[in-house]
């Protein structure tokens, strides 16, 4: 599921709009208006402040996109052509195109555009302009609410989404009446221009506080969006000099009793006075309302059918009877947003029928590029990405050490194959130097492949060396193994069985038993006759001895170097 948050800040309240879409539709679930103090002293930036940070500790769960809504008031918009079909065209040519019809320039303004009907090759465009100021001015509030805003709409454009076909593209009107084209002033004199058939129309007024916005649709198609300034704040200035009250002290009385006496005999004396100022308030509303009409039916041959209202002075009581006299077409107030295409009005819909801008704006989240959401979030003031902010808030401190590290290990890299670099060519003169003094090579063969060789061929005279020692020292064994044989007393006198005999390092180990104690007693005396030092050390006996047997363990110094 995901979800879009439509924020309306009008001079009289905040609205709220809650949009869902899930399982593949769209729900308006719910719908808050956060009513401003109406005292003219009180600080609305701090109240709107505080509302907007509300809503965001509520509905910001990092997938919620939030919609800002700039007021119609401050767009200055116009419909025109162009000679092809492409948006991104469109786009690049709506400054010049305006140039000469709003006071507003590329330096000072954002401009965008959008499509409403395609004529074969060429297209219908409602293009619009809004002031920078007045854009850095909301995304400054929008900053100070901790409101992450996705995208910055206009307020008639945005309302307009519930009574157009938003999912689709621009219609292609090719066989309809073209009020852009020209024809040549030459062969064409002649012809008669065809007799374009009227298409009905419908007029859509949200009347608020302070503006209303008038929307011209046709069927699912918006024409035109304009805004009046006039509102509800108008009638209370009117009451308020009428009854020598403050402005706000009126608007209480109007939001708690209004009505509008189609006939002053219904009424008293009072009630007919009180139903005059109003009327003459609301007849500047008419004059306006009027000169629209004109002129929209006359530009784009159209005829206006029905008109619906809706807005806090919509609640006025006659008030469609009233402009129905004056207008000479039905005028009904709207109940309810039966004809939004793609929209479930579901828990919300019974509050929100006077928030429709702010239902407008969550929907413009939802929008595609068949039929993009007009964003002022542009050049400038383009929406950047906040990955990269939010992962270095994150771990900007880890990629600074390990940057430094980096640079570390590379400067220790670098350093260390220069050394290295340095080294092997100490290295190869030293091992050149020396082969030629020690191994006698020449020069031109001092390399590290015949010094290989050469000592290959020193440890094989060393092993040479080595054998011949052992040679030696197994001659030496065998006198001192001829020696002990002839120094043993006989075989008749002395039942002797050697069971172990070592010769190491100038020293002779012998193990064995005899038969008595007189016997072991001549077979040392005859050890202390081979003895150098005319000495016999007894050691430890560790051979298993037979029954009867006496073991002995001697060690006699013989001096063999080497051993066997």
């Amino acid at each position: 599921m995901s979800r879009a948050i439509g924020i309306d800040i009008g001079s009289f309240s905040v609205k709220i709009a809650v949009v869902n879409y899930r399982n593949r539709s769209y729900s308006f679930d719910d719908f808050h208006e956060f009513p401003l103090n109406p005292n003219p002293n009180s600080d609305h930036d701090i109240e709107i402040i505080d509302i907007l940070r509300k809503v965001a500790e509520k509905y910001d769960d990092g997938h919620t996109k939030f919609v800002l809504g700039l007021p119609q008031k401050f767009v200055s918009s116009r419909i025109c052509s162009f000679p092809f079909k492409e948006r991104h065209k469109v786009l690049k040519s709506v400054a010049f195109e305006l140039e000469d019809d709003i006071p507003l320039t590329y330096e000072n303004a954002i401009f965008d555009a959008k499509i409403t009907r395609y004529f074969k090759n060429a297209s219908e465009v409602l293009a619009f302009a809004a002031p920078k100021e007045v854009i850095q001015n909301l995304i400054n509030l929008s900053k100070d609410s901790l409101i992450p805003v996705s995208s910055l709409s206009v307020e008639g454009l945005a309302f307009a989404n519930l009574f157009e076909a938003w999912q689709q593209g621009p219609v292609d009107a090719k066989n309809s009446y073209n009020p852009h084209e020209e024809l040549e002033d030459d062969e064409d004199d002649d012809l008669e221009e065809p007799d374009w058939e009227t298409t009905a129309i419908d007029m859509i007024l949200h009347i608020g506080h302070s503006q209303t916005i008038v929307l011209f649709v046709e069927g699912q198609r918006i024409i035109d969006t304009k805004s009046i300034d006039w509102g509800g704040i108008n009638i209370a200035n009117t009451l308020g000099k009428k009854y020598k009250i403050q402005p706000y002290e009126a608007l209480k009385e109007l939001m708690s009793k209004s009505f509008i006496l189609l006939n002053n005999n219904e009424g008293d004396k009072n009630q007919a006075v009180y139903s005059d100022t109003v009327k003459a308030s609301i007849d500047d509303l008419y004059k306006e309302l009027k000169l629209l009409i004109i002129a929209v039916e006359s530009k784009f041959r159209l005829e206006l059918d029905n008109i619906k209202i809706v807005g806090g002075v919509s609640r006025i009581k006659n008030i469609g009877a009233y402009l129905t006299q004056k207008l000479e077409r039905p005028v009904n107030r709207l109940t309810e947003f039966s004809m939004a295409p793609f929209v479930e009005f579901s828990a919300g819909a019974q509050y929100g029928v006077n928030g429709g801008p702010a239902v407008g704006l969550a929907i413009e989240a939802f929008k595609k590029p068949i039929n993009p959401a007009a964003n002022l979030l542009k050049d400038e003031f383009a929406k950047k990405s906040e990955q990269w902010v939010n992962f270095w808030n994150k771990w900007g401190t880890t990629v600074k050490y390990l940057s430094a590290v980096f640079m570390i290990l590379l400067v220790y890299g670098i350093a260390r194959d220069s050394m290295t670099a340095t080294m092997k060519e100490t290295a190869r003169s030293t091992l050149k130097k020396h082969a030629t003094k020690i191994a006698q090579l020449p020069k031109s063969k001092a390399n590290a492949r015949n010094v290989e060789k050469y000592i290959k061929n020193q440890k094989s005279e060393l092993k040479a060396i080595e054998m011949a020692d052992k040679v030696q020292t197994i001659g030496s064994a065998l006198q001192v193994l001829k020696k002990l044989s002839s120094s043993m007393p006989a075989k008749s006198a002395v039942k002797l069985n050697v069971k172990s005999l070592n010769i190491v390092n100038g020293y002779m180990d012998i193990q064995g038993e005899v038969a008595s104690r007189q016997q072991l007693q001549s077979v040392e005396r005859s050890l202390k006759g081979m003895s150098v030092d005319g000495k016999v050390k007894k050691t430890n006996a560790r051979l298993q001895t037979s029954p009867g047997r006496i073991p002995f363990s001697f060690r006699v110094n013989v001096q063999i170097e080497g051993g066997v």
